[in-house]
């Protein structure tokens, strides 16, 4: 495993700033999935008003084939169930810039 390092540290590429994390988790869902559970959990989800996230809305395009399916909008991340780029699957996406260390980051 290599580990993480900040941007300038010893050992790493200059440059280097991670900001905005994606991960998705591929599912073998096929695309003709109903997402209306999504709906319910993620209503679930946005009701707390004390997640970390600061969740403001929650959006549904299962409509559009190919799309960004069902997707829980936060102040610093959206979650998703994503249909979009191939393999469906729940997407993790940050949107504010992240501080500390690389592996900080990442949890």
């Amino acid at each position: 495993m290599t580990e993480l390092q900040a941007p300038g540290a010893k050992g790493e590429a200059p440059g280097v700033d991670l900001q905005k994390i994606s991960v998705k988790i591929r599912t073998d869902a096929p695309p003709s999935l109903k997402l209306d559970p999504f709906l319910v959990v993620f209503g679930r989800w946005r009701t707390d008003a004390a997640h970390p996230a600061q969740w403001v809305d929650l959006a549904d395009y299962a409509h559009m084939p190919n799309g960004p399916g069902i997707v829980l909008v936060g102040k610093l991340c959206n979650f998703s169930f994503d249909q979009t780029g191939g393999p469906t699957g729940l997407l993790y996406a940050s949107k504010k810039g992240l501080n500390g260390p690389a592996e900080d980051r990442l949890k």
